[in-house]
């Protein structure tokens, strides 16, 4: 699909990627993927240069001695569904089997689905977003333990600040941190598929996301805005910062 991307849109040129603005390579990524038949938006993200496939090679114990900053958001993949489908919600056995297929045959993944059961069914997608995020979040903190025992560092983070669409309908959804990182606050609408507006919040957020990412990559002590300081992740709970 990037080839297809960089044909149709960039000409062919993909040093164009780098100096696009990030709002228009998102409208022209997001217009190419629905006119695909897809239905997960683009947002600008870096990787590729740093570690190209981050799970694989940690677990072939190929990385690079690098640390590694990562995280989710506490409703992820919510986005995947309409106003609609979130308020009309699915039945107990339909959550039921799209939890089973989260790696059901590992006790981490059998105790996230005790942890987090079906409630109501308007709350029911909501709970299976979260319980995606929890195994996402399981995954990283796996993946922080064995980043340690090579020396490196590994920072993990759940991003659980609401976006403030009107409706209130989406919360926290995949990917909803990207806009803070990459300065994007108050140019346009908050996200792509969400009418949200930005607020004196939001602006607050970037400044302390974008400030801490720096902190990452500079190498210093990492610390949010009310004092919390963010510590390695040794693949605990109470190792993942959150924020928002």
């Amino acid at each position: 699909l990037g080839e297809e991307f960089v044909s149709a849109y960039l000409s062919g040129d993909v040093t164009k990627l780098y100096t696009m603005d990030a709002l228009e390579l998102t409208k022209l990524g997001n217009e190419f993927v629905m006119g695909k038949g897809g239905g997960l938006l683009w947002r600008p993200c870096i990787d590729g240069d740093v570690i190209e496939k981050p799970m694989d090679q940690l677990f072939r114990e190929q990385t690079r001695g690098i640390d590694i900053l990562t995280g989710c958001t506490e409703y992820e993949f919510l986005s995947d569904y309409s106003p609609e489908a979130l308020k009309e919600g699915i039945s107990e056995e339909e959550f039921t089997r799209l939890a089973d297929a989260l790696r059901s045959d590992t006790d981490t993944y059998d105790a996230l689905k005790k942890a987090m059961p079906y409630t109501t069914r308007e709350e029911s997608l909501y709970q299976y977003s979260r319980l995606k995020a929890a195994a996402i979040l399981s995954d990283m903190k796996d993946m922080a333990s064995v980043n340690a025992a090579k020396g490196n560092k590994t920072f993990v983070y759940q991003f659980r600040k609401y976006t403030a669409d009107p409706a209130g309908i989406y919360r926290s959804p995949h990917s909803a941190e990207l806009p803070y990182l990459f300065g994007v606050v108050g140019r346009g609408g908050a996200f792509p598929w969400i009418e949200s507006p930005w607020t004196a919040a939001d602006f607050v957020m970037m400044h302390e996301v974008q400030t801490l990412w720096s902190d990452f990559v500079k190498g210093n002590p990492m610390k949010t805005a009310d004092g919390r300081e963010w510590k390695p992740c040794g693949g605990a709970d109470e190792d993942v910062m959150i924020l928002g």
